[in-house]
């Protein structure tokens, strides 16, 4: 974080990505934890880097990398709870962040290049606390499966296909993940 104030301060751009689309409110959100320190000290370290870019760096809380994903797809791909629950309550204070046909039924449902949405994300990769953050306190909806537009004619696969799919060893992470879907669904 200190590295991050002092980037700011000598004028760095912070809505400049990287070669792969990647923009630095959206790497503070992603990848996994620092081994040296505590999931507490990691959490709290991520959610200030994050309010210094949107702050100081005046980043838009709503940017998309190059894949269309929010920070919320990067912190639910990630699990880091604490921060995907400090982005949702700045998600809801933001009154520039304005619906566009990318949305689902709820302002947390944006769809990424793949159709996905944070709920899509946090099932993807294990992360059981994430999406109960999603499903229950930002009332986020499972999206539905639906046909793509592409001549592939695939159809998208709902979190809950995709969660049977990929825990249908019956593994504690499937088994929760399902019933959180199952309990949240339309």
């Amino acid at each position: 974080k200190d590295l991050v104030f002092a980037l700011l301060e000598s004028g760095c751009n912070c809505r400049s990505p990287d070669a792969s689309g990647q923009y630095p409110l959206h790497l503070a959100a992603s990848g996994s934890g620092n081994n040296n320190v505590g999931p507490d000290v990691e959490d709290r370290n991520r959610i200030e880097c994050v309010r210094l870019l949107i702050e100081v760096g005046k980043v838009p809380l709503s940017m998309k990398n190059a894949s269309k994903q929010t920070v919320l797809h990067c912190a639910a791909r990630a699990g880091h709870e604490k921060l995907l629950l400090y982005l949702m309550e700045s998600w809801r204070k933001d009154h520039s962040i304005k619906p566009n046909k990318l949305w689902g039924p709820s302002k947390f449902d944006w769809q990424d290049h793949w159709y996905r949405t944070p709920v899509h994300w946090s099932v993807l990769n294990g992360n059981v606390t994430a999406l109960k953050i999603l499903l229950t306190q930002c009332n986020a909806t499972p999206p539905l499966p639906k046909k793509s537009q592409n001549r592939s004619s695939v159809a998208i696969e709902s979190p809950l296909e995709m969660c049977q799919r990929l825990y249908e060893n019956n593994s504690d992470v499937g088994d929760q993940m399902k019933q959180l879907l199952l309990d949240n669904s339309l």
